[in-house]
């Protein structure tokens, strides 16, 4: 069995439609995902061998819907449900580059 411990978060990313203006609203579209680098990994393992997620989610909805996004790949997921929600915001640019 693989085991994976660390992060499962919400990635959200906003890519800017148009270049970003000072004090006024920017076009943009925002894509939200299942993320965290060992969860990714997990979920990638899991179609090939048995694969065990350690790690610590928020205790509220967004919490409870990333577990059940990994566990749907076929990750058995263990989780300490405490702390705050955790969540990556990346901003991309019409170019492809991203912060």
């Amino acid at each position: 069995m693989l085991v994976v411990a660390g992060d499962l978060l919400e990635d959200i990313v906003v890519w800017a439609s148009e270049p970003i203006r000072a004090a006024t609203d920017t076009a943009a579209q925002v894509f939200r995902s299942r993320g965290g680098s060992a969860a990714n990994v997990a979920a990638l393992a899991a179609p090939r061998t048995p694969t065990r997620f350690l790690g610590c989610v928020g205790p509220d909805g967004a919490g409870d819907a990333l577990a059940a996004a990994l566990a749907a790949t076929g990750v058995d997921v263990r989780l300490q449900r405490r702390g705050p929600p955790r969540a990556g915001v990346g901003r991309g640019d019409p170019q492809g580059g991203r912060t």
